[in-house]
């Protein structure tokens, strides 16, 4: 009379075990699977806004952009900006790798900084001209409506890094 009972527990166990092994590995492919797609976005979103920053530093004029960028990365979550040189970004941001302290940099970070992607724009000499972020670096988040101000004097370009308001979704 015993068989029985022993052949449904072991039926039940063997049943149990395998639905916690299908729910890790469903869980863990999901984790790595948003990871990998806000990896993907952040270094496009840090591409998308160095390329901005590029092609008006190659006009060598005064001008202002307003820098065009996303939202949200995926899945709802909002992400900081960094605009800073590589020295900078180096000494404040233990978790990004050694960038070259002579490059300028834009990057996209999660607010938990578990998350990157960066962009290096150029060096902070771009043809026989000084470039100079003022103020060192700029953080703002991705809600935020931000302006950049180029302007020349002598040799010199500066950045002037402005938040102007907050979008709306």
């Amino acid at each position: 009379m015993a068989a029985p009972i022993i052949v449904h527990v072991i039926g039940s166990a063997a049943l149990m075990a395998i639905l916690v092994i299908v729910l890790v590995m469903t869980s863990s492919i999901t984790a790595t699977m948003m990871y990998n797609n806000k990896k993907y976005n952040l270094e496009a979103t840090a591409e998308s806004i160095g390329l901005q920053i590029k092609y008006a530093l190659q006009t060598l004029t005064n001008l202002s952009i307003v820098l065009d960028y996303p939202l949200e990365i995926a899945y709802g979550t909002e992400y900081n900006i960094i605009i800073g040189n590589g020295s900078t970004l180096n000494s404040r941001y233990k978790v990004l790798p050694q960038l070259d302290p002579n490059g300028i940099y834009v990057v996209a970070i999660t607010p938990d900084e578990t998350v990157y992607g960066y962009y290096r724009i150029t060096n902070t000499t771009y043809n026989g001209y000084q470039i100079v972020i003022v103020d060192g670096y700029r953080i703002f988040g991705s809600r935020l409506i931000v302006r950049i101000d180029f302007t020349i004097i002598d040799n010199t370009i500066y950045m002037y890094i402005t938040r102007l308001g907050v979008k709306r979704p």
